[in-house]
């Protein structure tokens, strides 16, 4: 079951979405009402897939968190919104989003939506050999984000000991001599 986040400011709405999510099979992991929230749940709790609002009563929109918080962490981004102008369109799929949803918008259109994210997901999950751990995976993504050892660390809120030790069997269970050839391997085979 795919963990989801939902960052909604409107109370009713963010309830309203998590009864559908559930109704339909999807566990919701969290409801974040303001940005501060956001950025924690999203380091803390690693969602696969993210609802979010673009208007999010801030100095940034829901687009300009999403485009920082891919930086940390990989997810797949569902779009709410009452605008649909043509630039807001534009920023919300430049930005990576899945599926964009003008509300209101009908528990099938989400469903529809949510189908959307779950291939979005399943494609990136295919190319990656199947013998590294979720945590590994991570470290490997972070690793192509440019990120040292000690800033993995940091963000996974883990010991460089223990960045050591992942990147030191992703090595082994692929058969690579250094992190560099890790981050190649990755480019190469297109998994981020």
């Amino acid at each position: 079951m795919r963990k989801i986040l939902i960052i909604e400011d409107e109370h009713i709405i963010a309830y309203d979405l998590l009864q559908t999510l559930e109704k339909i099979g999807y566990a919701v992991i969290g409801i974040c009402n303001s940005i501060d929230d956001a950025k924690d749940a999203i380091k803390d709790l690693k969602p696969e897939g993210i609802i979010c609002d673009i208007n999010l009563k801030s100095d940034k929109d829901g687009i300009m968190l999403m485009e920082e918080m891919k930086q940390i962490h990989n997810f797949e981004i569902i779009y709410l919104t009452a605008s649909h102008d043509k630039e807001t369109i534009k920023r919300a799929m430049d930005s990576g989003a899945c599926y964009y949803l003008v509300k209101p918008f009908s528990d099938q259109q989400m469903q529809a939506a949510m189908v959307f994210m779950e291939n979005k997901i399943n494609e990136k999950v295919e190319g990656i050999p199947s013998q590294l751990s979720l945590r590994e995976i991570e470290i490997i993504k972070l690793l192509s984000f440019g990120k040292s050892s000690p800033e993995i660390a940091e963000i996974l809120n883990i010991s460089y000991h223990t960045i050591t030790t992942h990147t030191k069997n992703i090595r082994r269970k692929l058969g690579l001599s250094s992190n560099m050839d890790i981050v190649a391997a990755a480019f190469k085979n297109k998994w981020f």
